[in-house]
């Protein structure tokens, strides 16, 4: 799987390379999810981790409605990180998850109780390994220790996450991401065609 998401990082790049992005995250196949998806291409470690996440998905899905998903890869060089962020608010009744491919017991910090989104700049990072923050009373913070071949899952319902710098020197962390979400509130002309449906 390691030699497959190295493979798609580089196709990503070459193809969506000079393309800005979101300009969010300190990698362009992340800052680029909505231009692929990861499980489009043709591989089949990546079609055997696909079906899996079907079968799953399949005894966890909390209703009848049709869901799609996007996904794709986070590939980050020692120092790097993904900051606070969220993913969907609750009404868009979404799942968020990622697979551990290579992450060395990285660890990825939720808040369950985040403030507006605006004012995630109270988050910080200390050194230890502990998520801190301004007024750390008033939100609940969880650490997920990944290790690799883990699959993480969860609703997503504006609760912001991150995952802490890097600190391995000679090969990146890599997971790849995925959002679930019903198709009442993808389809319009603002998204790209990136969505695959889960059945």
């Amino acid at each position: 799987m390691k030699k497959t998401c190295h493979g798609v990082h580089q196709m990503v790049n070459q193809r969506y390379g000079d393309q800005k992005g979101l300009n969010y995250y300190e990698n362009q196949t992340t800052n680029l999810f909505g231009n692929y998806n990861i499980f489009l291409f043709s591989s089949a470690p990546l079609h055997n981790l696909f079906r899996e996440l079907v079968t799953f998905w399949n005894q966890v899905k909390p209703d009848d409605d049709i869901y799609y998903m996007q996904s794709w890869l986070n590939i980050y060089d020692e120092s790097k990180s993904i900051g606070w962020h969220y993913h969907w608010t609750e009404k868009y009744h979404a799942w968020h998850g990622f697979f551990c491919v290579d992450v060395d017991v990285s660890k990825t910090s939720y808040c369950l109780s985040p403030p507006q989104y605006q004012e995630s700049k109270k988050f910080d990072y200390q050194y230890q390994g502990k998520p801190i923050l301004e007024y750390n009373e008033e939100y609940e913070i969880v650490d997920v220790v990944g290790r690799d071949n883990f699959l993480i899952m969860s609703r997503s319902a504006g609760d912001t996450h991150r995952n802490i710098p890097w600190k391995i020197q000679d090969r990146p962390r890599i997971t790849i991401a995925f959002d679930i979400v019903p198709g009442r509130h993808i389809f319009n002309e603002d998204w790209e065609n990136h969505w695959i449906p889960l059945i």
